[in-house]
C-alpha cells in the first residue's frame, strides 16, 4: 500500500512519524502479512548536511518505500512512496507536510535538538491542513515576537529562526547502488 496519497489525510502511523520521529507504527504496519518483503527502522536522527547509509536487498523494479521525520518541524517528513527502484537510481525528496499539525514553529510542539530537552511536544491540531502536501518550509514566523512563551523558545532562549532551520526543496537525496 502507498505510504500516503497527496490531498488525503495521513494515516495514524505516518502522523506519529512526522510529528514525533517514531517509525514504530509504520514498521508494524508494513510488517503485516502481504504488506512488504521487509520493514525496519534505521537509527537516527540524521541531521541536516549528514548522510545515512544502510543496506536493503531488492530486485530491480521492486517497489521501495522509506520515510523519516524532518527534525525541528511540527509535522514535516521526507519519503519515497512505493517507487520502482533500480540500481543506479537517484531520487530527490521534497519536504512533505503530513497535515496533522499546525506549522506554528513553537518548541512546545516540536521534538528535536533545537528545542530544550524534555520538551512537551504537544499537539497543535487547530489550524492543521488535514491532508498530505508539499511543505512550505520553515518560515521563522515567531521571530521578533516579544510575547512568546518561555516553553516555546529554543534551547538558546530565542524563537526558532528561518535563517537556521529553513530549507528549499529538495530536502534529501536517495541513491540506490
Amino acid at each position: 500500500p502507498p505510504l500516503y496519497n497527496f490531498g488525503e489525510p495521513a494515516s495514524r502511523a505516518l502522523r506519529v512519524l512526522a510529528e514525533d520521529g517514531d517509525p514504530s507504527p509504520l514498521v508494524q504496519r508494513y510488517n503485516r502479512p502481504n504488506q512488504a518483503s521487509a520493514s525496519f527502522a534505521v537509527p537516527g536522527p540524521v541531521m541536516p548536511g549528514q548522510s545515512a547509509k544502510f543496506m536493503v536487498t531488492i530486485e530491480d523494479g521492486e517497489f521501495l518505500t522509506l520515510a523519516t521525520m524532518a527534525v525541528n518541524t511540527n509535522d514535516c517528513f521526507v519519503a519515497l512512496n512505493a517507487v520502482k527502484a533500480y540500481t543506479g537510481g537517484q531520487y530527490y525528496l521534497n519536504g512533505l507536510d503530513s497535515g496533522t499539525e499546525e506549522n506554528n514553529e513553537l518548541c512546545r510542539f516540536i521534538p528535536g535538538p533545537a528545542c530544550p530537552a524534555g520538551g512537551k511536544n504537544r499537539r497543535a491540531t487547530n489550524g492543521a491542513e488535514g491532508f498530505v502536501h508539499v511543505h512550505r518550509g520553515f518560515q521563522g514566523i515567531n521571530e521578533g515576537d516579544a510575547d512568546i512563551a518561555e516553553d516555546d523558545l529554543n534551547a538558546a532562549g530565542r524563537p526558532l529562526a528561518a535563517a537556521t532551520y529553513d530549507w528549499r526543496n529538495p530536502m534529501a537525496l536517495v541513491r540506490i547502488e
